[in-house]
């Protein structure tokens, strides 16, 4: 017994001492592209519609948030790879970013009202879109993640790591303003709205949650390039809080669905603890949910008093494209 221990001990040091460990740490720095819009959906029993409108027909009210993501970004990489003597290594990888400066682009929200007539068989809905407004974006935008690639396994002829990989962000919005236009129902002409860009009208907080599995395919390695490609997938959590300051109400919404992405890097070996890194990445994120809202005031737009109203269970759907561009130094120890 205590030989067979000490064969199964000799062997794991021997292991232990054929691996070769290697630590980079990258700055970065970057642009990200793209939006997360967030869709809201309400139907409502018709009154004094008469016979004009087909059996099983219901009111319909649609609005869409759609919150930039275009602004610059820097943060860190840290790699760290055990390669053993038979070429399998396994990766641990951190990183951490925040955006240094606001969006270029502009929060817009639309609002649409309709009917909605299902046959049981089909569905069919109407709209009449009566609001449109663009307010200006500040953003507060952290993302992490942290995982763990084994590899290199063949795939086609081409060497593959895998990996699992968890993402988080957590994006805070303040919008201030608002530019645009309202249209009565059945009205031709619309209405101008204007409010300053000094005044806050809204405020919107959304964190996101992705375990993605990960495989990346390296091609035309040297000594000096390395060019990789990526493609991920994910289940998708989301939660978020809306806070209309104009209106006095708030929202709360958890919301649950998928992400995938593709993504490329180019490394360019500049000595050999020296590299350059070019890293472009794209992802579609769709999530659904149902969101519970409350006036915690007396809406000025309206002429009831709605203070202590709630509503419930309003479906809701968060839908993200986007991506980023980032260039790195890479120093290797």
């Amino acid at each position: 017994m205590g030989s067979a221990l000490m064969s199964v001990a000799a062997a794991a040091l021997a292991a232990a001492a054929s691996l070769r460990a290697e630590t980079s740490l990258e700055p970065i720095f970057g642009r990200g592209y793209g939006s997360t819009l967030y869709r809201l959906e309400m139907t409502f029993p018709l009154t004094n519609a008469g016979d004009s409108l087909p059996e099983n027909t219901k009111g319909l009210g649609q609005s869409e948030l759609e919150y930039p993501l275009d602004a610059l970004v820097a943060g860190a990489r840290y790699r760290q790879t055990f390669q053993a003597g038979d070429g399998r290594s396994i990766g641990l990888r951190l990183a951490g970013w925040t955006n240094v400066s606001e969006p270029d682009g502009r929060m817009q929200d639309s609002d649409w009202f309709g009917a909605r007539a299902s046959t049981g068989v089909t569905t069919s809905s109407v709209l009449f879109k009566f609001s449109y407004t663009r307010s200006r974006a500040e953003l507060r935008w952290l993302g992490g993640e942290a995982g763990v690639d084994i590899g290199d396994y063949s795939l086609l002829g081409r060497p593959v790591r895998y990996g699992l990989l968890v993402r988080a962000e957590r994006m805070d919005y303040r919008l201030y303003g608002a530019d645009g236009w309202n249209r009565a129902p059945g009205e031709t002409t619309s209405e101008n709205v204007s409010f300053s860009d000094s005044n806050l009208v809204l405020r919107y907080g959304l964190t996101r949650v992705q375990p993605r599995l990960t495989a990346e395919m390296r091609f035309a390695r040297s000594t000096r390039t390395e060019f990789k490609i990526a493609l991920s997938a994910a289940p998708a959590m989301a939660w978020d809080h809306d806070d209309h300051v104009i209106r006095k109400k708030e929202s709360d919404t958890f919301a649950f669905g998928y992400e995938i992405g593709a993504g490329a890097e180019w490394d360019i070996r500049i000595t050999d603890h020296f590299l350059i890194t070019l890293v472009g990445d794209a992802a579609y994120f769709r999530a659904k949910g149902e969101m519970n809202q409350r006036f915690y005031g007396d809406d000025p737009g309206t002429a009831q008093n709605e203070t202590g109203t709630t509503i419930d269970n309003v479906v809701t759907r968060i839908i993200g494209l986007g991506g980023g561009l980032t260039f790195g130094t890479r120093f290797l120890f």
